[in-house]
């Protein structure tokens, strides 16, 4: 599934907008199956369907239409164009063009030619075993478009893949472009329909799978390998992106250390589904601050370094979200207040940002126990 978003880009991340032909595909699977074996058999036969799929052609005699892997460029232009002329003014939920599917007697490879001989697929071979027979097809086909425009508007959509908690397999969906209201339902009915919880998001945006490289460390605390825990430990729940001083060749050494806590922040927030807003530049950032009056026109462009009181006004004026302070006077007195921490790892999950010179690199509450 990986490979072929790859190599698809117009359905990785990219608006498709129902404007167009639909083309409708029907193949049929037929196969023997063994007593007892059932199982078993239609396993492998499904694995030599799917591996020989791409000996498959398709095509519409009335349309003088004719794919197939493999083609060279004259032909792939003139079919192209051909389809070109038929989808112009033509409606995906609307409009649609049946191409039978037909297999080659021989490989398709660079030195095949187009009257290459193709054959319907008919029947199968039958073994002396005793057997049942198992026949469905398979459609590609305008459904959802059909669907939709029976209720009304159609909404032209978005392709996201997402890997959700515990699952082994990718799922792939077409999410509307629509309201926030009208995602937010869709989502609730996946939800049910997948059997994913409703105490948090799974599917939203941005938290599909992003194939592009990235230059982000992707929570960086699940590859410490020489640490030996002691205790109960208890981390951020979800993932999150690092952001650090001098990023994006942006220089901000000696100032940014809050800034770009926060942007760490804001990046769990998106990537387990609580926004989808971008993560905010140190200049938006600057910005805000200003809008609420925390700080004057100067301070946007400056190297002025933020506080931790700082992160929770911005918090609270972009996202909405309410942030608690936990105060101490020294480093001393952190350890006091870890078993706070201890329950908003467990509860909430969210990182946290300690201020001012204090670090905490390690904390056990069985010590803690021992000292009193």
């Amino acid at each position: 599934a990986t490979t072929f978003l790859v190599q698809n880009d117009l359905l990785r991340h990219n608006s498709l907008i129902p404007d167009g032909l639909s083309l409708r595909v029907k193949v049929g699977l037929s196969y023997a199956l063994r007593s007892n074996s059932e199982s078993e058999d239609l396993k492998t036969n499904a694995e030599k369907f799917v591996q020989g799929l791409g000996q498959l052609a398709f095509a519409s005699v009335d349309k003088e239409l004719f794919l197939r892997r493999n083609m060279d460029q004259t032909a792939v232009t003139n079919q192209r164009q051909k389809i070109d002329n038929l989808s112009r003014g033509a409606l995906q939920y609307k409009d649609s063009i049946d191409l039978n599917s037909y297999r080659s007697l021989t490989s398709y490879d660079k030195d095949d030619s187009d009257d290459q001989k193709t054959v319907p697929i008919v029947r199968i071979t039958r073994g002396a075993f005793p057997f049942s027979c198992v026949s469905c097809f398979l459609f590609i086909v305008n459904i959802v478009f059909l669907k939709r425009f029976g209720c009304g508007v159609v909404h032209p959509t978005v392709s996201h893949t997402f890997l959700p908690s515990g699952w082994s397999c990718l799922l792939h969906l077409e999410t509307p472009i629509c309201s926030e209201t009208e995602q937010y339902s869709f989502r609730v009915r996946l939800h049910k329909l997948f059997n994913l919880p409703l105490s948090a998001p799974c599917l939203r945006p941005a938290q599909s799978i992003t194939f592009a490289p990235t230059k982000l460390l992707r929570s960086p605390h699940l590859h410490i390998k020489n640490y030996k825990p002691r205790g109960v430990v208890s981390t951020v729940k979800g993932d999150y992106n690092y952001y650090h001083y001098m990023q994006d060749g942006f220089d901000d050494a000696g100032w940014g250390c809050a800034y770009r806590s926060l942007q760490s922040i804001w990046s769990w927030f998106i990537l387990n589904g609580f926004t989808d807003k971008p993560v905010p530049t140190h200049l938006d950032i600057q910005k805000c601050l200003v809008e609420i009056k925390d700080k004057e026109e100067k301070f946007i462009g400056s190297k002025q370094w933020i506080g931790s009181t700082e992160i929770g006004f911005v918090l609270d004026q972009m996202l909405g979200i309410e942030s608690r302070y936990i105060i101490t006077n020294s480093g001393n007195e952190v350890p006091e207040r870890a078993r706070e921490l201890l329950v908003h790892f467990q509860t909430v999950g969210s990182p946290v940002m300690i201020g001012n010179p204090f670090l905490i690199a390690d904390f056990s509450l069985e010590a803690c126990k021992a000292a009193d």
